[in-house]
């Protein structure tokens, strides 16, 4: 079972590290959402077993969520304003 969780979690990973490197920033916001998702699941499979196995990955997944999170902030300081829809409900403006 560690093993499967370990590589299941892995392949997500990996596309995040290429979103990432290759700057595709439109992305950011969805692989932070589909990870929170992932990451209330865990919580509650940890709630129903109590499994240590659930915190272990909960921790994996939200280190990758904060890596996330901060390169997305990086790299919108980075780029030109396009005023996209998203990138301004993501910087706060109207």
């Amino acid at each position: 079972m560690v093993r499967f969780a370990g590589v299941l979690l892995l392949s997500p990973g990996i596309f995040v590290a290429q979103i990432i490197r290759q700057r595709a920033g439109v992305l950011y916001a969805t692989t932070i959402i589909v990870r929170s998702l992932i990451l209330a699941a865990l919580m509650a499979f940890y709630a129903l077993s109590k499994d240590p196995l659930m915190l272990v990955l909960f921790g994996i997944v939200g280190l990758g969520v904060a890596t996330t999170a901060f390169s997305m902030v990086i790299d919108r300081k980075k780029a030109p304003d396009n005023h996209s829809a998203i990138s301004n409900l993501v910087r706060g403006k109207d």
